[in-house]
């Protein structure tokens, strides 16, 4: 299993080999290289002008070894969670940098870390075909969650933390109890990897993005496929809910983010500027606003509504 993982690092365009997660109030970028956060100091025009991610660059989180997939917000913003390569997740405090725990135990790869809305459990997903559960307060291990047959690539709470639900290469989500650690729901139909699956806004729907170009929506109470969402020429590296929960976006490697109809299951709007796989799309609070980032190492921000413009 740690030759799979260690192929998975070098294969992965999405995270670029950096140690350093850099915090900023915008404009950043999630994980630099030390050389090449170097040259970023350095003026980029004849003029010195600064770099944009240095202009606004606030706090470097230090300690990963390796490269950091991801890092996510505590829902205070008050903190920060990463997850590494290196096998662990971290958490950090935001004012002051300082990394308050250390989440040890997986055996590959740690690709995925949420939060529970109440701030007192934090979940981890690995290439070790496990998701773990920890004591956000003392970094204690909880409970290790586990039933997939292959890589866990998403993991993601409830809105009320009493679920955590995981995506995996298996082709299957599973849904688990944070107080037992059982498995209390799977959700099967995709055709390959399943990236990501997410808690639609009240709990009672699954979403989940799939190597086989397509979304699909579940009932978290029966696990019956409600929809799908076909249409991408790629696979879908994400799919994620509206603030209000009605529609559904999705980030493709066909180059486009596309917005769907929840009850219908069509598309109704394409934001398609790229020329290279999206890899993340999200809503802004208000639901107006979509935000999409991809392989050229560009974000562009959209009009969700009618308007279908785009700003760089």
């Amino acid at each position: 299993m740690a030759a799979a993982v260690s192929g998975l690092d070098e294969a992965d365009p999405r995270v670029y080999p950096g140690r350093l997660l850099h915090i900023g109030s915008q404009d950043t970028a999630s994980s630099f290289d030390e050389e090449k956060y170097q040259e970023l100091l350095q003026p980029d025009s004849p003029e010195g002008s600064p770099c944009p991610p240095v202009q606004y660059l606030e706090r470097q989180l230090l300690g990963h070894r390796r490269a950091v997939p991801m890092a996510v917000f505590s829902a205070d913003g008050q903190k920060v969670l990463t997850a590494s390569y290196d096998r662990t997740a971290r958490l950090y405090n935001t004012g002051s940098g300082h990394c308050e725990w250390t989440f040890v135990g997986h055996r590959a790869a740690v690709l995925s870390v949420d939060c529970s809305p109440d701030m007192t459990k934090v979940a981890t997903s690995s290439g070790d075909r496990t998701a773990r559960l920890y004591d956000a307060s003392s970094g204690a291990w909880l409970a290790t969650l586990e039933g997939h047959r292959e890589i866990v690539s998403s993991v993601s709470f409830s809105p009320d933390g009493t679920k955590v639900l995981t995506g995996s290469c298996d082709r299957t989500a599973m849904m688990f109890d944070t107080q037992t650690g059982a498995c209390s729901m799977k959700f099967s139909g995709h055709l390959c990897a399943v990236y990501t699956a997410v808690f639609s806004p009240d709990g009672t729907e699954v979403l989940t993005a799939s190597h086989d170009k397509t979304a699909k929506l579940f009932s978290a109470a029966t696990g019956e496929c409600l929809q799908t969402f076909k249409g991408h020429e790629d696979r879908v590296y994400m799919a994620g809910f509206s603030p209000d929960g009605e529609k559904i976006l999705t980030a493709s490697g066909d180059g486009t983010a596309r917005l769907w109809n929840k009850k219908t299951g069509e598309p109704e709007m394409a934001f398609g500027a790229y020329e290279d796989h999206v890899y993340t799309a999200a809503f802004s609070p208000d639901g107006l606003t979509v935000l999409t980032s991809g392989r050229s190492g560009v974000a562009r921000r959209w009009c969700a509504t009618t308007c279908g413009g785009s700003r760089t």
